[in-house]
């Protein structure tokens, strides 16, 4: 997820994790869903450049359009490492 300021310019999309928890929760909302539940999403990998995330997912041999990471697959290694960038 990335919790910058582009979300007001993208509708939110950073908001990524909660947006799969609760699909159906307005986008505008999701800031006020994550803070009103920290012990679910505090300890997750965060993203603090955008423009990070984009370079990373182009470059990285490891991610393709058809990757999918779900939260109990990550090894502490890959937690480690994501919250290292």
């Amino acid at each position: 997820s990335y919790y910058g300021p582009l979300n007001w310019f993208s509708f939110f999309v950073g908001y990524h994790n909660e947006h799969h928890d609760f699909p159906n929760f307005a986008g505008s909302r999701l800031r006020t869903l994550r803070d009103s539940a920290p012990d679910h999403y505090e300890h997750l990998p965060v993203h603090h450049s955008w423009t990070k995330v984009i370079w990373r997912y182009i470059t990285s041999p490891i991610l393709t359009p058809y990757s999918r990471v779900r939260r109990h697959t990550l090894s502490d290694e890959e937690v480690k490492e994501i919250r290292a960038e």
